[in-house]
């Protein structure tokens, strides 16, 4: 019975390998970090807006027909015009786990829809303002942020041609970034929405 379930479990494996992809994947990023302003009513007061890019690899693995499940690992970098003047600098990691559907249309051409959820951690954000660079994680005396770790939802289409993927997708953060301390004084809540446009080179295996 044990060297059944190993000869099962060592063809399923055989199997995903070789259907397995992995994807190279690179592109823009343009993200609106919105803050709610304690006595709006819940309405949101200021946002900034990054723009910037990302960087990173995905691994296609085939559940059933047309649908994967994709998990990856992606950098980012951003940066744009802070409401409070100066400028908003970010880089996060990025981890999406999505499931994908790919219908071939034919030899060379595919179409791609996906969706899931996702978690990202700050690695930095940066306020830059008349040459003074304050951390918003650990500056003594503007402790904006307090959560680093994120989770996400997003989504997106696509088309592949000849091993080129080129999607886009739009996402939201669930979580709120900013500190206990900021939240008695200011803001209530801090968190970002965002699209991606990009590409990735697809590899079979």
């Amino acid at each position: 019975m044990k060297k059944l379930l190993l000869l099962l479990a060592l063809s399923a494996s055989s199997i995903f390998a070789a259907n397995a992809q992995i994807g190279i994947n690179a592109g823009y990023t343009n993200d609106t970090w919105d803050v709610a302003i304690k006595g709006t009513g819940g309405g949101m007061g200021m946002y900034t807006r990054t723009q910037g890019f990302y960087a990173g690899a995905s691994y296609a693995l085939p559940l059933i027909g047309d649908l994967s499940f994709v998990p990856g690992i992606n950098f980012n970098s951003a940066k744009g015009d802070f409401f409070l003047g100066g400028e908003l600098k970010t880089q996060f990691i990025e981890i999406p786990l999505n499931f994908e559907f790919r219908h071939q249309i034919s030899d060379l051409f595919a179409v791609i829809g996906f969706a899931g959820p996702g978690a990202r951690y700050a690695l930095s954000v940066k306020w830059e303002d008349n040459g003074e660079n304050i951390d918003l994680f650990s500056d003594d005396e503007l402790p904006a942020l307090d959560n680093k770790f994120d989770i996400t939802l997003s989504g997106g289409i696509g088309i592949e041609v000849a091993g080129l993927r080129f999607c886009a997708s739009y996402g939201t953060g669930l979580l709120n970034f900013v500190s206990e301390d900021l939240k008695k004084e200011i803001a209530r809540r801090i968190n970002s929405t965002g699209f991606r446009l990009g590409v990735t080179y697809v590899l079979n295996f």
